[in-house]
């Protein structure tokens, strides 16, 4: 069973600088990098939409415009299932939210029916009282572990594969970046000097420059722009406080775990319920011993907090 140090029945680690972990500035972050990824040109009509003329757009179509294409394109396809992902984390926070607001009356119905129990053992209308609240309070938090769990596989998934290609264009750029073998091809292609230095200038549109794609309002960075990794960092970070084990966003970095056993708040939460109910049903005379010394208008408090910083 958990000890007092640890926060036992407390919200743990979901409180970030006296901030629900999922309303904090960084847990909004991800939709920077969701942004990034509109209007990404993943098919034929938009890449020429960069500004290649016909005879460049030919010239580059099967050796470099067609791999970036169908990366732009799985990339688009994960981000907007990460957005519905994300989503469904803002749901399972409104559970949190629910759970943190029934706190105050579960917590008074447990502390201080334990310390009347203590003083009356045959108490059989109070200790069902008690077993009820803490069975009830359990099965709450057991949907809120469930649906942490579910969605924190869905937006591995989902994320990886956005951080997957985002590298894979990385490397389709390079040969890009050769500007003699660019201008070679390209020269040959066109036979005109203003197609030629129009599709050099797309070229360096794809990999560097602010340009229109699609819409006149939406101009943006093309592949330069494509850093999910870094821009979901501290999003994924408070993410794993609620949902546990880090997601395998940071390639090539150490990241943080919230607890050794890299369970996250939902499922820390729901073991300290399980643990109480548990000493609860095994003690022949339980009492506030089961409670590990927690201070109840302390942990109130906490949760209090919780709910108004979420709401």
């Amino acid at each position: 069973m958990p000890t007092s140090a640890d926060g036992f029945l407390s919200p743990r680690g979901l409180m970030v600088d006296n901030k629900f972990c999922c309303r904090t500035v960084a847990f909004a972050d991800i939709y920077k990098a969701l942004q990034s990824t509109e209007n990404l040109p993943y098919d034929d009509q938009a890449l020429r939409m960069v500004g290649f003329t016909d005879r460049g757009f030919g010239a580059l179509y099967v050796l470099y415009l067609i791999p970036i294409k169908g990366a732009f394109y799985n990339i688009c396809s994960a981000s907007t299932e990460t957005l519905v992902y994300y989503r469904t984390v803002t749901d399972v926070c409104d559970y949190v939210i629910t759970a943190g607001a029934s706190a105050r009356n579960d917590y008074d119905i447990i502390f201080d029916g334990l310390a009347e129990l203590y003083k009356d053992p045959d108490n059989e209308g109070l200790q069902q009282q008690i077993h009820q609240t803490i069975g009830n309070r359990m099965e709450m938090l057991r949907i809120l572990s469930d649906r942490a769990d579910g969605v924190k596989a869905d937006m591995t998934s989902s994320v990886q594969t956005i951080i997957e290609n985002q590298a894979k264009l990385g490397e389709m750029a390079k040969p890009l970046q050769d500007t003699s073998t660019i201008s070679d091809l390209l020269r040959e292609a066109d036979g005109d000097e203003e197609d030629y230095q129009q599709d050099m200038e797309a070229v360096q549109s794809l990999l560097l420059r602010e340009l229109t794609v699609h819409d006149a309002h939406h101009s943006k960075k093309i592949m330069a722009d494509q850093k999910m990794e870094d821009q979901s960092g501290p999003t994924l970070s408070d993410l794993e406080k609620l949902l546990g084990e880090y997601i395998p966003c940071c390639v090539g970095t150490t990241c943080p775990s919230l607890t050794a056993e890299g369970e996250g708040a939902a499922v820390a939460i729901l073991s300290d319920m399980s643990s109480l109910l548990e000493e609860f049903e095994n003690d022949a005379k339980p009492g506030p011993d089961i409670l590990l010394n927690a201070n109840k208008n302390k942990l109130i408090e906490i949760w209090d907090n919780l709910v108004t910083e979420g709401s």
